[in-house]
């Protein structure tokens, strides 16, 4: 329960307190950086932070630069700051577990009594009074990749949601076996809608009960789209919920269209295709059945994809952490592939029922659960000092960049070795042999070739010793050893994760 409660109440603290409007506004991430450590009350809430050994100032810097970051392009005004932040800080959390644990540290019985008693304890003061207008009463979980609720909330209100009298469905066959439901939202909800936006609602439902059909075509007439102007508007089905923001609507209306929405489901065999070689994807199961969504229009729009049929683990800390590994494949239809985390959409008894996300383009989604990494190597160009996993190293030869290839070059023993593999130098021939799994890999010194399991393929550099330490491409990493590989071009670091 603390866990719970503090994860809110930092999120908070950063909210109200350490971020005024012209903070997030900054042109950017480091101008927003640095406004907000030059606060008065930023160097309290780091004492307090620290105080208990749970966290250091390197640990605060870091989490109030992640939230910025995950703030970096969104629009921003007066009316929506303090959600915005909220939401940003609640998704750093779950990349700084030691921030929660450091409020933890200062908290006891007493202060939650305090809280529910709608006092507030000293050890809380520091960031501020905003936090029992949160914390009252407040058990919801923090859950992970964008941690808390998403953008698409539960809609109770029913008055908001267009009668199926106004919706028209037909199930058509084509030759080939498939079935089509076909769902037409008609001029005759034109009166409803106008109803809904006179008692003041901000939303306008549409709710398509899909059928046994292999493929849902959703059409929405352009003059129910032009009524709805002023409104947003969900298109909510078992699978899958598009919730088109006002502005969008307004976009369309001028447009004057009939909008069309296409869902079908999406072959598990293709995404597990494609996730080969897109970072965060490797090694990721695909959970669930994919959809695949098509519109004729294109804005920014959220997607909220339902968890369904998927097995989710009901003790708190397994739930916790298969929640954190949750995202979403999306495949574009212009070929583009990405993994974006999302957020988890809760119902009113603070279950997991979606994944939400904001697309301006539609394609194939899938949620899948990432592989967790077990090793992680940290190396600098030009520096002598390595890390994996944490624990300190000291390199013979360091990495450098290749001018003439303009590659970066890094020590293969190192670095396979770190990643579990058994590396032999066979000097007759001038050749590294490595070993991993089923896996043979052989490297000749100066050729800028490869033999992968008998397979000649290509390096973009050739492989050479320095200092009596082999050196290949850093990119033979990524596609031959299936690590994962960052390169920070800005402070010349590489991280390697598998």
């Amino acid at each position: 329960m603390k866990k719970r409660i503090c994860a809110a109440a930092l999120s908070l603290a950063l909210s109200f307190q350490l971020f005024p409007t012209s903070t997030a506004l900054a042109s950017s991430v480091d101008e927003a950086v640095e406004k907000i450590k030059q606060q008065d009350n930023y160097s309290q809430l780091v004492d307090d932070l620290t105080s208990t050994g749970e966290a250091t100032q390197q640990d605060v810097d870091k989490f109030v630069t992640d939230v910025v970051s995950n703030l970096d392009g969104e629009q921003i005004t007066e009316e929506n700051i303090k959600s915005k932040v909220k939401e940003a800080a609640t998704e750093a959390l779950s990349s700084n577990s030691n921030m929660i644990d450091a409020v933890v540290a200062g908290l006891d019985e007493e202060d939650i009594d305090a809280l529910r008693n709608d006092q507030l304890p000293s050890s809380l003061s520091s960031i501020g009074d905003i936090f029992k207008q949160e914390l009252l009463g407040s058990e919801s979980p923090t859950v992970g990749g964008g941690g808390g609720a998403g953008a698409l909330p539960a809609n109770n209100d029913s008055t908001n949601v267009i009668s199926e009298d106004y919706i028209e469905k037909k199930i058509n066959t084509k030759e080939d076996g498939t079935t089509v439901q076909e769902v037409k939202i008609n001029r005759d909800a034109i009166e409803q809608i106008r109803t809904i936006k006179e008692n003041g609602k901000e939303l306008v439902e549409i709710n398509v009960e899909t059928k046994e059909a292999d493929i849902t075509v959703v059409n929405v007439d352009k003059e129910v789209i032009k009524t709805a102007e002023g409104l947003s508007m969900a298109i909510t089905s078992p699978e899958a919920t598009l919730q088109l923001p006002e502005e969008l609507v307004k976009t369309l209306t001028e447009q004057g269209e009939d909008i069309t929405v296409t869902m079908s489901a999406g072959d598990v065999n293709l995404v597990n295709t494609n996730m080969n070689g897109v970072t965060g994807a490797r090694g990721a199961k695909v959970l669930g059945t994919p959809m695949e969504i098509d519109t004729n229009y294109q804005g920014k729009t959220n997607v909220s994809i339902s968890l369904s049929g998927i097995q989710i683990p009901t003790d708190d800390v397994k739930r916790q952490n298969f929640l954190n590994n949750l995202a979403v494949f999306i495949i574009h239809n212009d070929g583009q592939k990405q993994v974006v985390k999302g957020k988890i959409v809760l119902d009113e008894d603070n279950e997991p029922t979606a994944l939400s996300f904001e697309v301006d383009k539609f394609s194939t989604f899938a949620i899948i659960k990432q592989a967790k990494y077990t090793k992680e190597i940290k190396l600098t160009i030009g520096a002598k000092q390595a890390s994996i996993s944490g624990s300190s190293y000291t390199l013979d030869a360091v990495p450098y960049i290749k001018a003439q290839a303009s590659r970066t070059m890094v020590p293969i023993r190192f670095i396979s070795e770190a990643l579990g593999s058994e590396v032999i130098w066979k000097p007759q021939t001038r050749q590294v042999v490595i070993n991993r799994d089923e896996t043979q890999i052989i490297l000749t010194i100066n050729l800028d070739k490869v033999q992968v399991n008998g397979t000649e393929q290509q390096l973009d550099a050739p492989t050479e010793i320095v200092k009596n330490r082999t050196f290949i491409p850093l990119r033979f990493v990524s596609e031959t050893l299936g690590a994962i590989v960052d390169y920070d071009s800005t402070n010349q670091e590489i991280k390697i994760q598998q």
